[in-house]
């Protein structure tokens, strides 16, 4: 009896102390378990939002290549038609054919512009006030970084009164065989091949085309390249060439080639265009204009980022100085000594621009400066009216040519 009372007593014990332990382990084992469970359901909401927001980015992009293929079907037919159906103009009032041309040109390259901007970018002027010499004869040279820098000069040009009816492009003849090429060509601009075996030729035939093209048709910007690639293709050659020169080596920009801005400016600077007496009508260049065009931390945009919406938008910064056509020497050593000066300040106005996020004030008494970086404004209204243009003409043209189908071939 004594024996089943101590055991009784022991059992009566141990057990409320053992099954309390139990129910102290089977609360902590709850909550490992409850907290395990809330960070399994955190992370499985988290990866949810995270899915769903790449599927977004996803559409998003798939809906604004769809977006822009669909303005190129839509506005590049249509400008030609309009072209050829006024061919007639051409030969009665070769003037009006051309001013209507640059309009239309001009709504084109707004479309272009536009991406950008309706994908979240901002431009920002800085530097001279260009807007005294929007109507005058201009040579503008520009750094070349990526594929983003043409719809870049777009923007920033579409808000200046008629700069882009009247507008030439110097482009890499590559780009004659693309969407935009043929736009390009009835518009009169110049595609140039490139490499040592056509240098000459290729200069020759620019020269003819500034007499017969850019002057014929009262053409007044003109946009160079004078790095002829972009940074990241040339900047190890340009390197190598400016330590074998004993040059400066240059980290954002390249050295420039003198071919095309020679052949320029050897054609319609004012000394030149006086001395040739046997040509009617060909305005000499009055200024020529030195854009430097900056992306946050160096990192330029390309199309793909405009048209897909691919990362974050950036605000683009273009800084503008401007020289008299007679200030560049006609000696062609003394004129690539020039030249290579102005990429020399470019270098300075990108290094200072990369580490401050502003560009530097450099002396200049040629224009008025602008007082702080002044945002290119886009006017969406007209934006919408010309695509509706844009979308009528196509209607328009789609009936008239049902309309001849069926009245040629009636069976």
């Amino acid at each position: 009896m004594e024996t089943e009372r101590r055991l009784k007593n022991a059992t009566d014990h141990f057990f409320p102390v053992a099954c309390g332990a139990h129910v102290h382990r089977l609360d902590a084992t709850s909550a490992v378990t409850s907290s395990a469970r809330a960070e399994r359901h955190s992370a499985v909401v988290t990866a949810a939002e995270m899915n769903e927001i790449g599927v977004w980015y996803v559409l998003r992009s798939v809906l604004r290549v769809l977006f822009v293929l669909s303005n190129n079907i839509y506005c590049i037919p249509t400008y030609g038609v309009w072209m050829f159906l006024l061919l007639p103009l051409l030969h009665f009032n070769p003037a009006l054919y051309w001013c209507v041309e640059g309009y239309a040109f001009r709504a084109l390259l707004l479309m272009v512009a536009a991406w950008g901007w309706t994908a979240g970018y901002r431009y920002y002027e800085v530097g001279e006030d260009m807007s005294s010499c929007c109507d005058q004869e201009c040579l503008v040279l520009a750094n070349h970084q990526s594929t983003g820098d043409v719809p870049s000069l777009m923007a920033a040009f579409q808000n200046k009164t008629t700069v882009l009816d009247d507008i030439m492009w110097i482009m890499d003849r590559m780009f004659k065989y693309t969407n935009f090429g043929f736009v390009s060509w009835v518009h009169g601009d110049f595609f140039i091949q490139a490499g040592k075996d056509t240098r000459r030729s290729e200069l020759n035939r620019l020269v003819d085309h500034m007499l017969n093209v850019y002057c014929t048709r009262k053409r007044k910007w003109i946009v160079l390249f004078p790095e002829g690639g972009f940074l990241r293709k040339r900047k190890e050659s340009s390197q190598r060439y400016a330590k074998k020169n004993d040059l400066p080596v240059l980290e954002h920009v390249t050295i420039p080639r003198i071919g095309a801005f020679h052949a320029i400016v050897n054609t319609l600077h004012p000394n030149r265009v006086r001395a040739k007496d046997s040509i009617d009508k060909v305005e000499p260049l009055k200024w020529i204009i030195d854009v430097t065009i900056g992306y946050p931390k160096g990192e330029p945009i390309g199309l793909d980022s405009l048209i897909c919406m691919l990362g974050e938008p950036k605000d683009v910064h273009l800084h503008y100085r401007r020289f008299p056509i007679e200030d560049v020497p006609l000696n062609e050593n003394d004129m690539m000594s020039w030249l290579c000066d102005r990429f020399n300040e470019k270098e300075v106005l990108l290094k200072e621009f990369y580490r401050t996020g502003s560009f530097p004030v450099l002396p200049n008494a040629n224009g008025r400066l602008l007082d702080a970086p002044h945002p290119v404004v886009f006017d969406n209204g007209y934006i919408v009216v010309m695509h509706l243009v844009f979308l009528l003409s196509s209607l328009f043209h789609w009936w008239l040519l049902s309309w001849l189908y069926a009245l040629l071939w009636p069976f």
